[in-house]
């Protein structure tokens, strides 16, 4: 929806950072990224590069990720790195989007997710 204020909101609620961000600064940032890669289907997506963009976004903004997303980031870049010496035309971008699809359309089972709890 390229709503950079939305997304801006949502990379302070899931990072850290020790001092607020320059709001104008990082909004420009995310409206770039956007421009950059917005329009790009998932399947053509050269998540490396879109990654690198990110962390220069956040390093500039001095915003840290989880460690949790970090590890994410690169368990994914590395999968893809790998795929595409095995197979070109594997997109793990695609088959990470589809698992994530399916996983919320799954019917929850509410009692034996509070007995795992």
């Amino acid at each position: 929806m390229n709503d950079t204020g939305r997304i801006e909101e949502a990379v302070l609620s899931l990072c850290e950072y020790t001092q607020k961000p320059d709001h104008k600064k990082l909004q420009d940032d995310i409206e770039t990224i956007l421009n950059r890669y917005g329009q790009i289907g998932m399947g053509n997506l050269k998540t490396v590069n879109f990654l690198a963009d990110l962390m220069d976004i956040m390093r500039d903004n001095r915003i840290k990720m989880p460690h949790s997303l970090t590890m994410l980031v690169r368990g994914l870049t590395h999968m893809e790195g790998v795929l595409a010496e095995l197979s070109p035309d594997i997109n793990i971008v695609e088959i990470a989007r589809t698992k994530i699809v399916e996983s919320f359309l799954k019917p929850a089972n509410i009692s034996k997710e509070l007995e795992d709890c």
